[in-house]
C-alpha cells in the first residue's frame, strides 16, 4: 500500500508541476528519480540489474538515465532526430508547401458543399500530415490555404478552423515519432507496424471523425445563427510572408516529401526483401537527392552545400525537443516500475477480474486524460508506453494490442487540449479562443478515440470482416499514393506550359563600395558572385546608370564596367545612350547602378521616371540589380541616411525601398583625433533618435547585402561585421552567416 501512496503522490506532483508551466522532460526525469530512490528506501527495487550497477545503488539511478539516453541517441532518437531533419529541409526549401499546393488545388471543386468540403479538407490534411511530420508547419499551411478557401465557401471562423486543429489527430506512417516509438518498444519493423496494424484503424478513424466533424459543425454554427449560405466568398486576411512560401518552389518539389514513404515501403522484408532501408537511411538519401533538386535548381554548389546546416538544426531541435521526452518517460516508468505499482496495479485489476481487453481500455484512459491535462500527445505516450511490455506480459496478450490504440489515442486527445500549442497556434491565428475551438473538437475526437479503441481491439481476435477491412484498406493506402505520384508530374506538366517555373529569381546586390584600396577592377571583391548570378540569369544586357557620378565622364564608367565584366559575354550600355530611359529599363537583362552622390541619383531616378520602372523590372520580371555606394543607398526607403552632400535643389528623399531598413555605406565606426564634429555613429543616432521606428544598417568597405528569394544575407571577404541601429537599443554587429531575416521585418524590433 505504501508504494502506491508514494507513486500516486508523486504522480500527482509532477502533473501539478506540468500544469503550471514547468518542463514536461526535467519534471518526469526528476518523478522517476524520486520514485527510484523511494524504492530503495522502501525495498521494492533497484534501478539497474545487479550485473549493470555501478557499485553503488544511489549513482545507478543517473547510470539508468545515461544508459537510457546513449541508446536512445544510437537508435529510436538517431531515427527521430532524422525525420525532422528532413522535415525541416522540406520546410525550407518549400517543397511541404509545394505538396500542400498540389493537395488542396482539387478542393476547389466541391466549394458548393461547404460542410463536406470541410470534411475533405480534413482527409486531404490527414494525408498530408503523412509526409508533412512537423504539425505546426502543416498547421500554419494549411491556415494559408485551406482555412481562406473554407471561409470563402460560408464555413464560420471555429468551423474552419476545426478540421486544420484536428489534421494530425490520426498519426499515420512510417515518418511519425510516436509510431517509431510505438514499433521500436513492440520490437518490429516499422512498416510492418504500420501495413499489419495501423492502416485499418486509420480509416476507421478517419472515417469516424469526418463524418462527426460535418455533423457537430452544422449543430454548432446553427445554434450560434451562423448560415454557411449566406455568408460565401467572405475575404481572409492571410499572412503575406507564409502565402509567398506556398509559391516558392517549383511544383515537381511536391515530390520530394514523399520520396522518403516511397523507399521505406518499397525495400523492407514486405515488398523487396533483397533491400532493407530503415527509416533513417531513407532520409539520408531523400536529403541527398532534396540537394540535387536545388543544386539544379540554384545553380550555387555553396549555397546548396551551406543549407544543410537546416538538416542539422532541425535535428538538434528534435533532440532537445523529443528524445528528450522518450528518455523523461522512460526514467519515470522505469520508476513506477522500481517502486513496484505496476505488479499491484496489474495484481489487482486480475484479482477483480480485469482481463485484456479491460486493461488495454484503463492504459487508453490513462493516455487521454494525461495528454488533455498536459497538452501533449508526446508527453502522455513516452511517459506510460513503456510500461506496456511488462503489463501485456503478465496479462498474457501481445504488447502491440495495448500500444496500437494508446498510440492513436495520445494524437486525438491532444487535439481536445485547449493548451495544445497547436490549439493555440491555429485559434490565435483565426482570432478565435482555443476553449471553444476545443469544446468543436472535443466530439469527433472522442469518436476518433473510441472507434480507434474498438478496432485496434476487435483487429486482434481475427474476425473475418477486420481480416477484409485491414486488406481494403492497405490497397486504398497504396493506390492513393500512386496518384499522388501522378498527379505531382502532371501538374509539373502543366506548370512547364504555362511558364509558372521561373528561370530567375530576385537578386538585389547592394554594395558598401565599388572599389577599395587593393581593386584592380570596379567591383572585383564581389564579382564571382555577379558572374555567377548573371550566368543563372542568362543575362545578355546590362543597362548601366551612372546619375551618381559627377567627377568623372559617363562614358569612362561604362568601359570601367565592361572591363569588370568582360569574363562575360554581356552587352554594356549606359542609360545615357538610350533615347527613352524607361523603354531601357524595360529591355534590360540586368540593371547595375554606380556609386557618387546619393541626392544627385535619386533625383535624377525620379526626373526620369525610372523608380517604378525599376522596382517593376526587378521585383517582378526578377532582373538582377547590382548597386555600389550610392546605387546601394538608393535600395533603402529613402536617402536620410547617404553620407553625400545634398548638391541638388528640391532634394527627393524616397528612393526604391527594395529593403524596409536605411542602409549607410562605407560605414566605419572611427573617430578622428582632434576632430570635434560629429562621427558616424551619432550622424546615425541623429537619424535614429527622430525617426525611432527606423532600422539602419552600416555596411563597411568591402561588403554588400544581397536580397534574393532565399532571404537576406550579408558577405564579406575580409570577415568584417555590419551594424545596424535602431532608437534606445544598442548598436549591433552581425557577422558574414549569421540570420538576418529580422531585418526585413521591422515591426518585430
Amino acid at each position: 500500500m505504501l508504494q502506491v501512496i508514494i507513486a500516486l503522490v508523486v504522480t500527482a506532483l509532477v502533473a501539478v508541476l506540468v500544469l503550471r508551466g514547468f518542463k514536461a522532460q526535467a519534471i518526469l526525469i526528476f518523478g522517476g528519480i524520486l520514485l527510484m530512490f523511494a524504492s530503495m528506501l522502501v525495498g521494492t527495487g533497484l534501478p539497474l540489474e545487479a550485473g549493470q550497477s555501478t557499485g553503488s545503488h544511489l549513482l545507478d539511478i543517473f547510470q539508468f538515465i545515461k544508459n537510457t539516453f546513449s541508446k536512445q541517441s544510437a537508435g529510436l532518437g538517431l531515427k527521430i532526430m532524422a525525420i525532422a531533419g528532413f522535415a525541416f529541409y522540406m520546410h525550407h526549401i518549400g517543397a511541404s508547401a509545394a505538396l500542400v499546393r498540389v493537395l488542396t488545388k482539387p478542393l476547389e471543386r466541391i466549394k458548393n458543399r461547404p460542410y463536406f468540403f470541410m470534411a475533405m479538407c480534413f482527409i486531404v490534411g490527414e494525408f498530408l500530415s503523412i509526409f508533412i511530420t512537423s504539425a505546426s508547419g502543416l498547421g500554419v499551411l494549411l491556415m494559408v490555404t485551406l482555412y481562406p478557401l473554407m471561409r470563402s465557401v460560408g464555413l464560420s471562423p471555429l468551423s474552419a478552423c476545426t478540421p486544420i486543429a484536428t489534421a494530425v489527430a490520426v498519426e499515420m506512417g512510417p515518418a511519425q515519432g510516436n509510431v517509431n516509438f510505438a514499433a521500436d518498444i513492440i520490437g518490429i519493423d516499422v512498416v510492418e507496424y504500420v501495413v499489419n496494424y495501423q492502416i485499418l484503424v486509420s480509416v476507421a478513424s478517419l472515417a469516424v471523425i469526418a463524418a462527426l466533424l460535418v455533423v457537430t459543425q452544422k449543430y454548432f454554427d446553427k445554434k450560434a445563427g451562423w448560415i454557411a449560405t449566406e455568408q460565401q466568398n467572405a475575404a481572409v486576411d492571410v499572412d503575406s510572408e507564409v502565402q509567398e512560401t506556398l509559391t516558392k518552389a517549383p511544383t515537381i518539389y511536391a515530390i520530394l516529401p514523399v520520396v522518403p514513404l516511397v523507399l521505406i515501403f518499397m525495400f523492407n522484408k514486405l515488398t523487396i526483401k533483397s533491400i532493407k532501408m530503415d527509416v533513417t537511411t531513407a532520409m539520408f538519401v531523400s536529403m541527398t537527392l532534396a540537394l540535387v533538386f536545388e543544386y539544379v535548381c540554384m545553380k550555387n554548389a555553396k549555397k546548396v552545400i551551406d543549407s544543410i546546416q537546416v538538416f542539422f538544426d532541425g535535428m538538434g531541435r528534435q533532440f532537445a525537443n523529443v528524445v528528450t521526452f522518450i528518455v523523461a518517460g522512460q526514467t519515470f516508468a522505469q520508476g513506477l516500475k522500481t517502486i513496484g505499482v505496476i505488479d499491484i496495479i496489474i495484481n489487482n485489476a486480475q484479482g477483480l477480474g480485469f482481463g485484456p481487453v479491460a486493461m488495454t481500455v484503463v492504459m487508453v484512459l490513462i493516455i487521454m486524460t494525461t495528454a488533455i491535462l498536459m497538452g501533449s500527445g508526446n508527453a502522455a505516450f513516452f511517459s506510460f508506453a513503456n510500461l506496456v511490455p511488462d503489463i501485456a506480459a503478465k496479462m498474457g496478450i501481445a504488447p502491440v494490442m495495448m500500444l496500437l490504440p494508446m498510440q492513436f489515442v495520445a494524437g486525438m486527445s491532444r487535439n481536445i487540449s485547449p493548451i495544445a500549442p497547436n490549439m493555440v497556434a491555429i485559434a490565435g491565428v483565426a482570432e478565435v479562443s482555443p476553449f471553444d475551438l476545443a469544446k468543436r473538437t472535443a466530439i469527433p475526437m472522442f469518436g476518433g478515440i473510441a472507434i480507434a479503441t474498438l478496432v485496434s481491439i476487435l483487429s486482434f481476435y481475427h474476425l473475418t470482416i477486420t481480416t477484409v477491412l485491414h486488406r481494403l484498406a492497405v490497397a486504398i493506402v497504396l493506390s492513393a499514393t500512386m496518384r499522388l505520384v501522378v498527379i505531382i508530374k502532371w501538374l509539373d506538366y502543366i506548370d512547364n506550359i504555362n511558364n509558372r517555373l521561373m528561370v530567375n529569381k530576385m537578386n538585389i546586390f547592394m554594395f558598401s563600395s565599388g572599389r577599395l584600396p587593393t581593386s584592380k577592377k570596379l567591383l572585383d571583391y564581389g564579382l564571382p558572385d555577379i558572374i555567377e548570378c548573371f550566368k543563372n540569369a542568362q543575362v545578355k544586357n546590362v543597362l548601366f546608370i551612372p546619375y551618381a557620378v559627377i567627377r568623372a565622364p559617363y562614358d569612362q564608367r561604362v568601359l570601367a564596367l565592361r572591363d569588370s565584366l568582360s569574363a562575360l559575354d554581356v552587352d554594356v550600355k549606359g542609360i545615357h545612350q538610350f533615347d527613352d530611359p524607361v523603354e531601357a529599363v524595360r529591355q534590360a537583362d540586368a540593371i547595375m547602378v554606380s556609386g557618387g552622390n546619393s541626392w544627385l541619383l535619386n533625383k535624377m531616378l525620379h526626373d526620369n521616371g525610372l523608380i517604378d520602372a525599376i522596382r517593376h523590372a526587378v521585383l517582378e520580371r526578377h532582373v538582377p540589380y547590382v548597386g555600389w555606394s550610392a546605387g546601394a543607398n538608393v535600395c533603402g526607403p529613402n536617402m536620410c541616411t547617404s553620407n553625400d552632400m545634398c548638391v541638388v535643389d528640391a532634394a527627393i528623399t524616397d528612393s526604391l525601398h527594395f529593403v524596409p531598413f536605411n542602409i549607410n555605406p562605407h560605414y566605419i565606426d572611427a573617430s578622428i583625433e582632434n576632430h570635434t564634429g560629429e562621427t558616424r555613429d551619432e550622424r546615425i543616432l541623429e537619424f535614429c533618435i527622430t525617426n525611432p521606428h527606423k532600422i539602419v544598417v552600416g555596411i563597411p568597405e568591402g561588403s554588400w547585402l544581397h536580397l534574393s528569394d532565399e532571404g537576406l544575407s550579408y558577405q564579406c571577404p575580409a570577415n568584417k561585421p555590419l551594424t545596424w541601429f535602431k532608437f534606445n537599443r544598442p548598436n549591433t554587429t552581425l557577422m558574414p552567416g549569421e540570420d538576418m531575416q529580422f531585418l526585413m521585418h521591422n515591426d518585430n524590433y
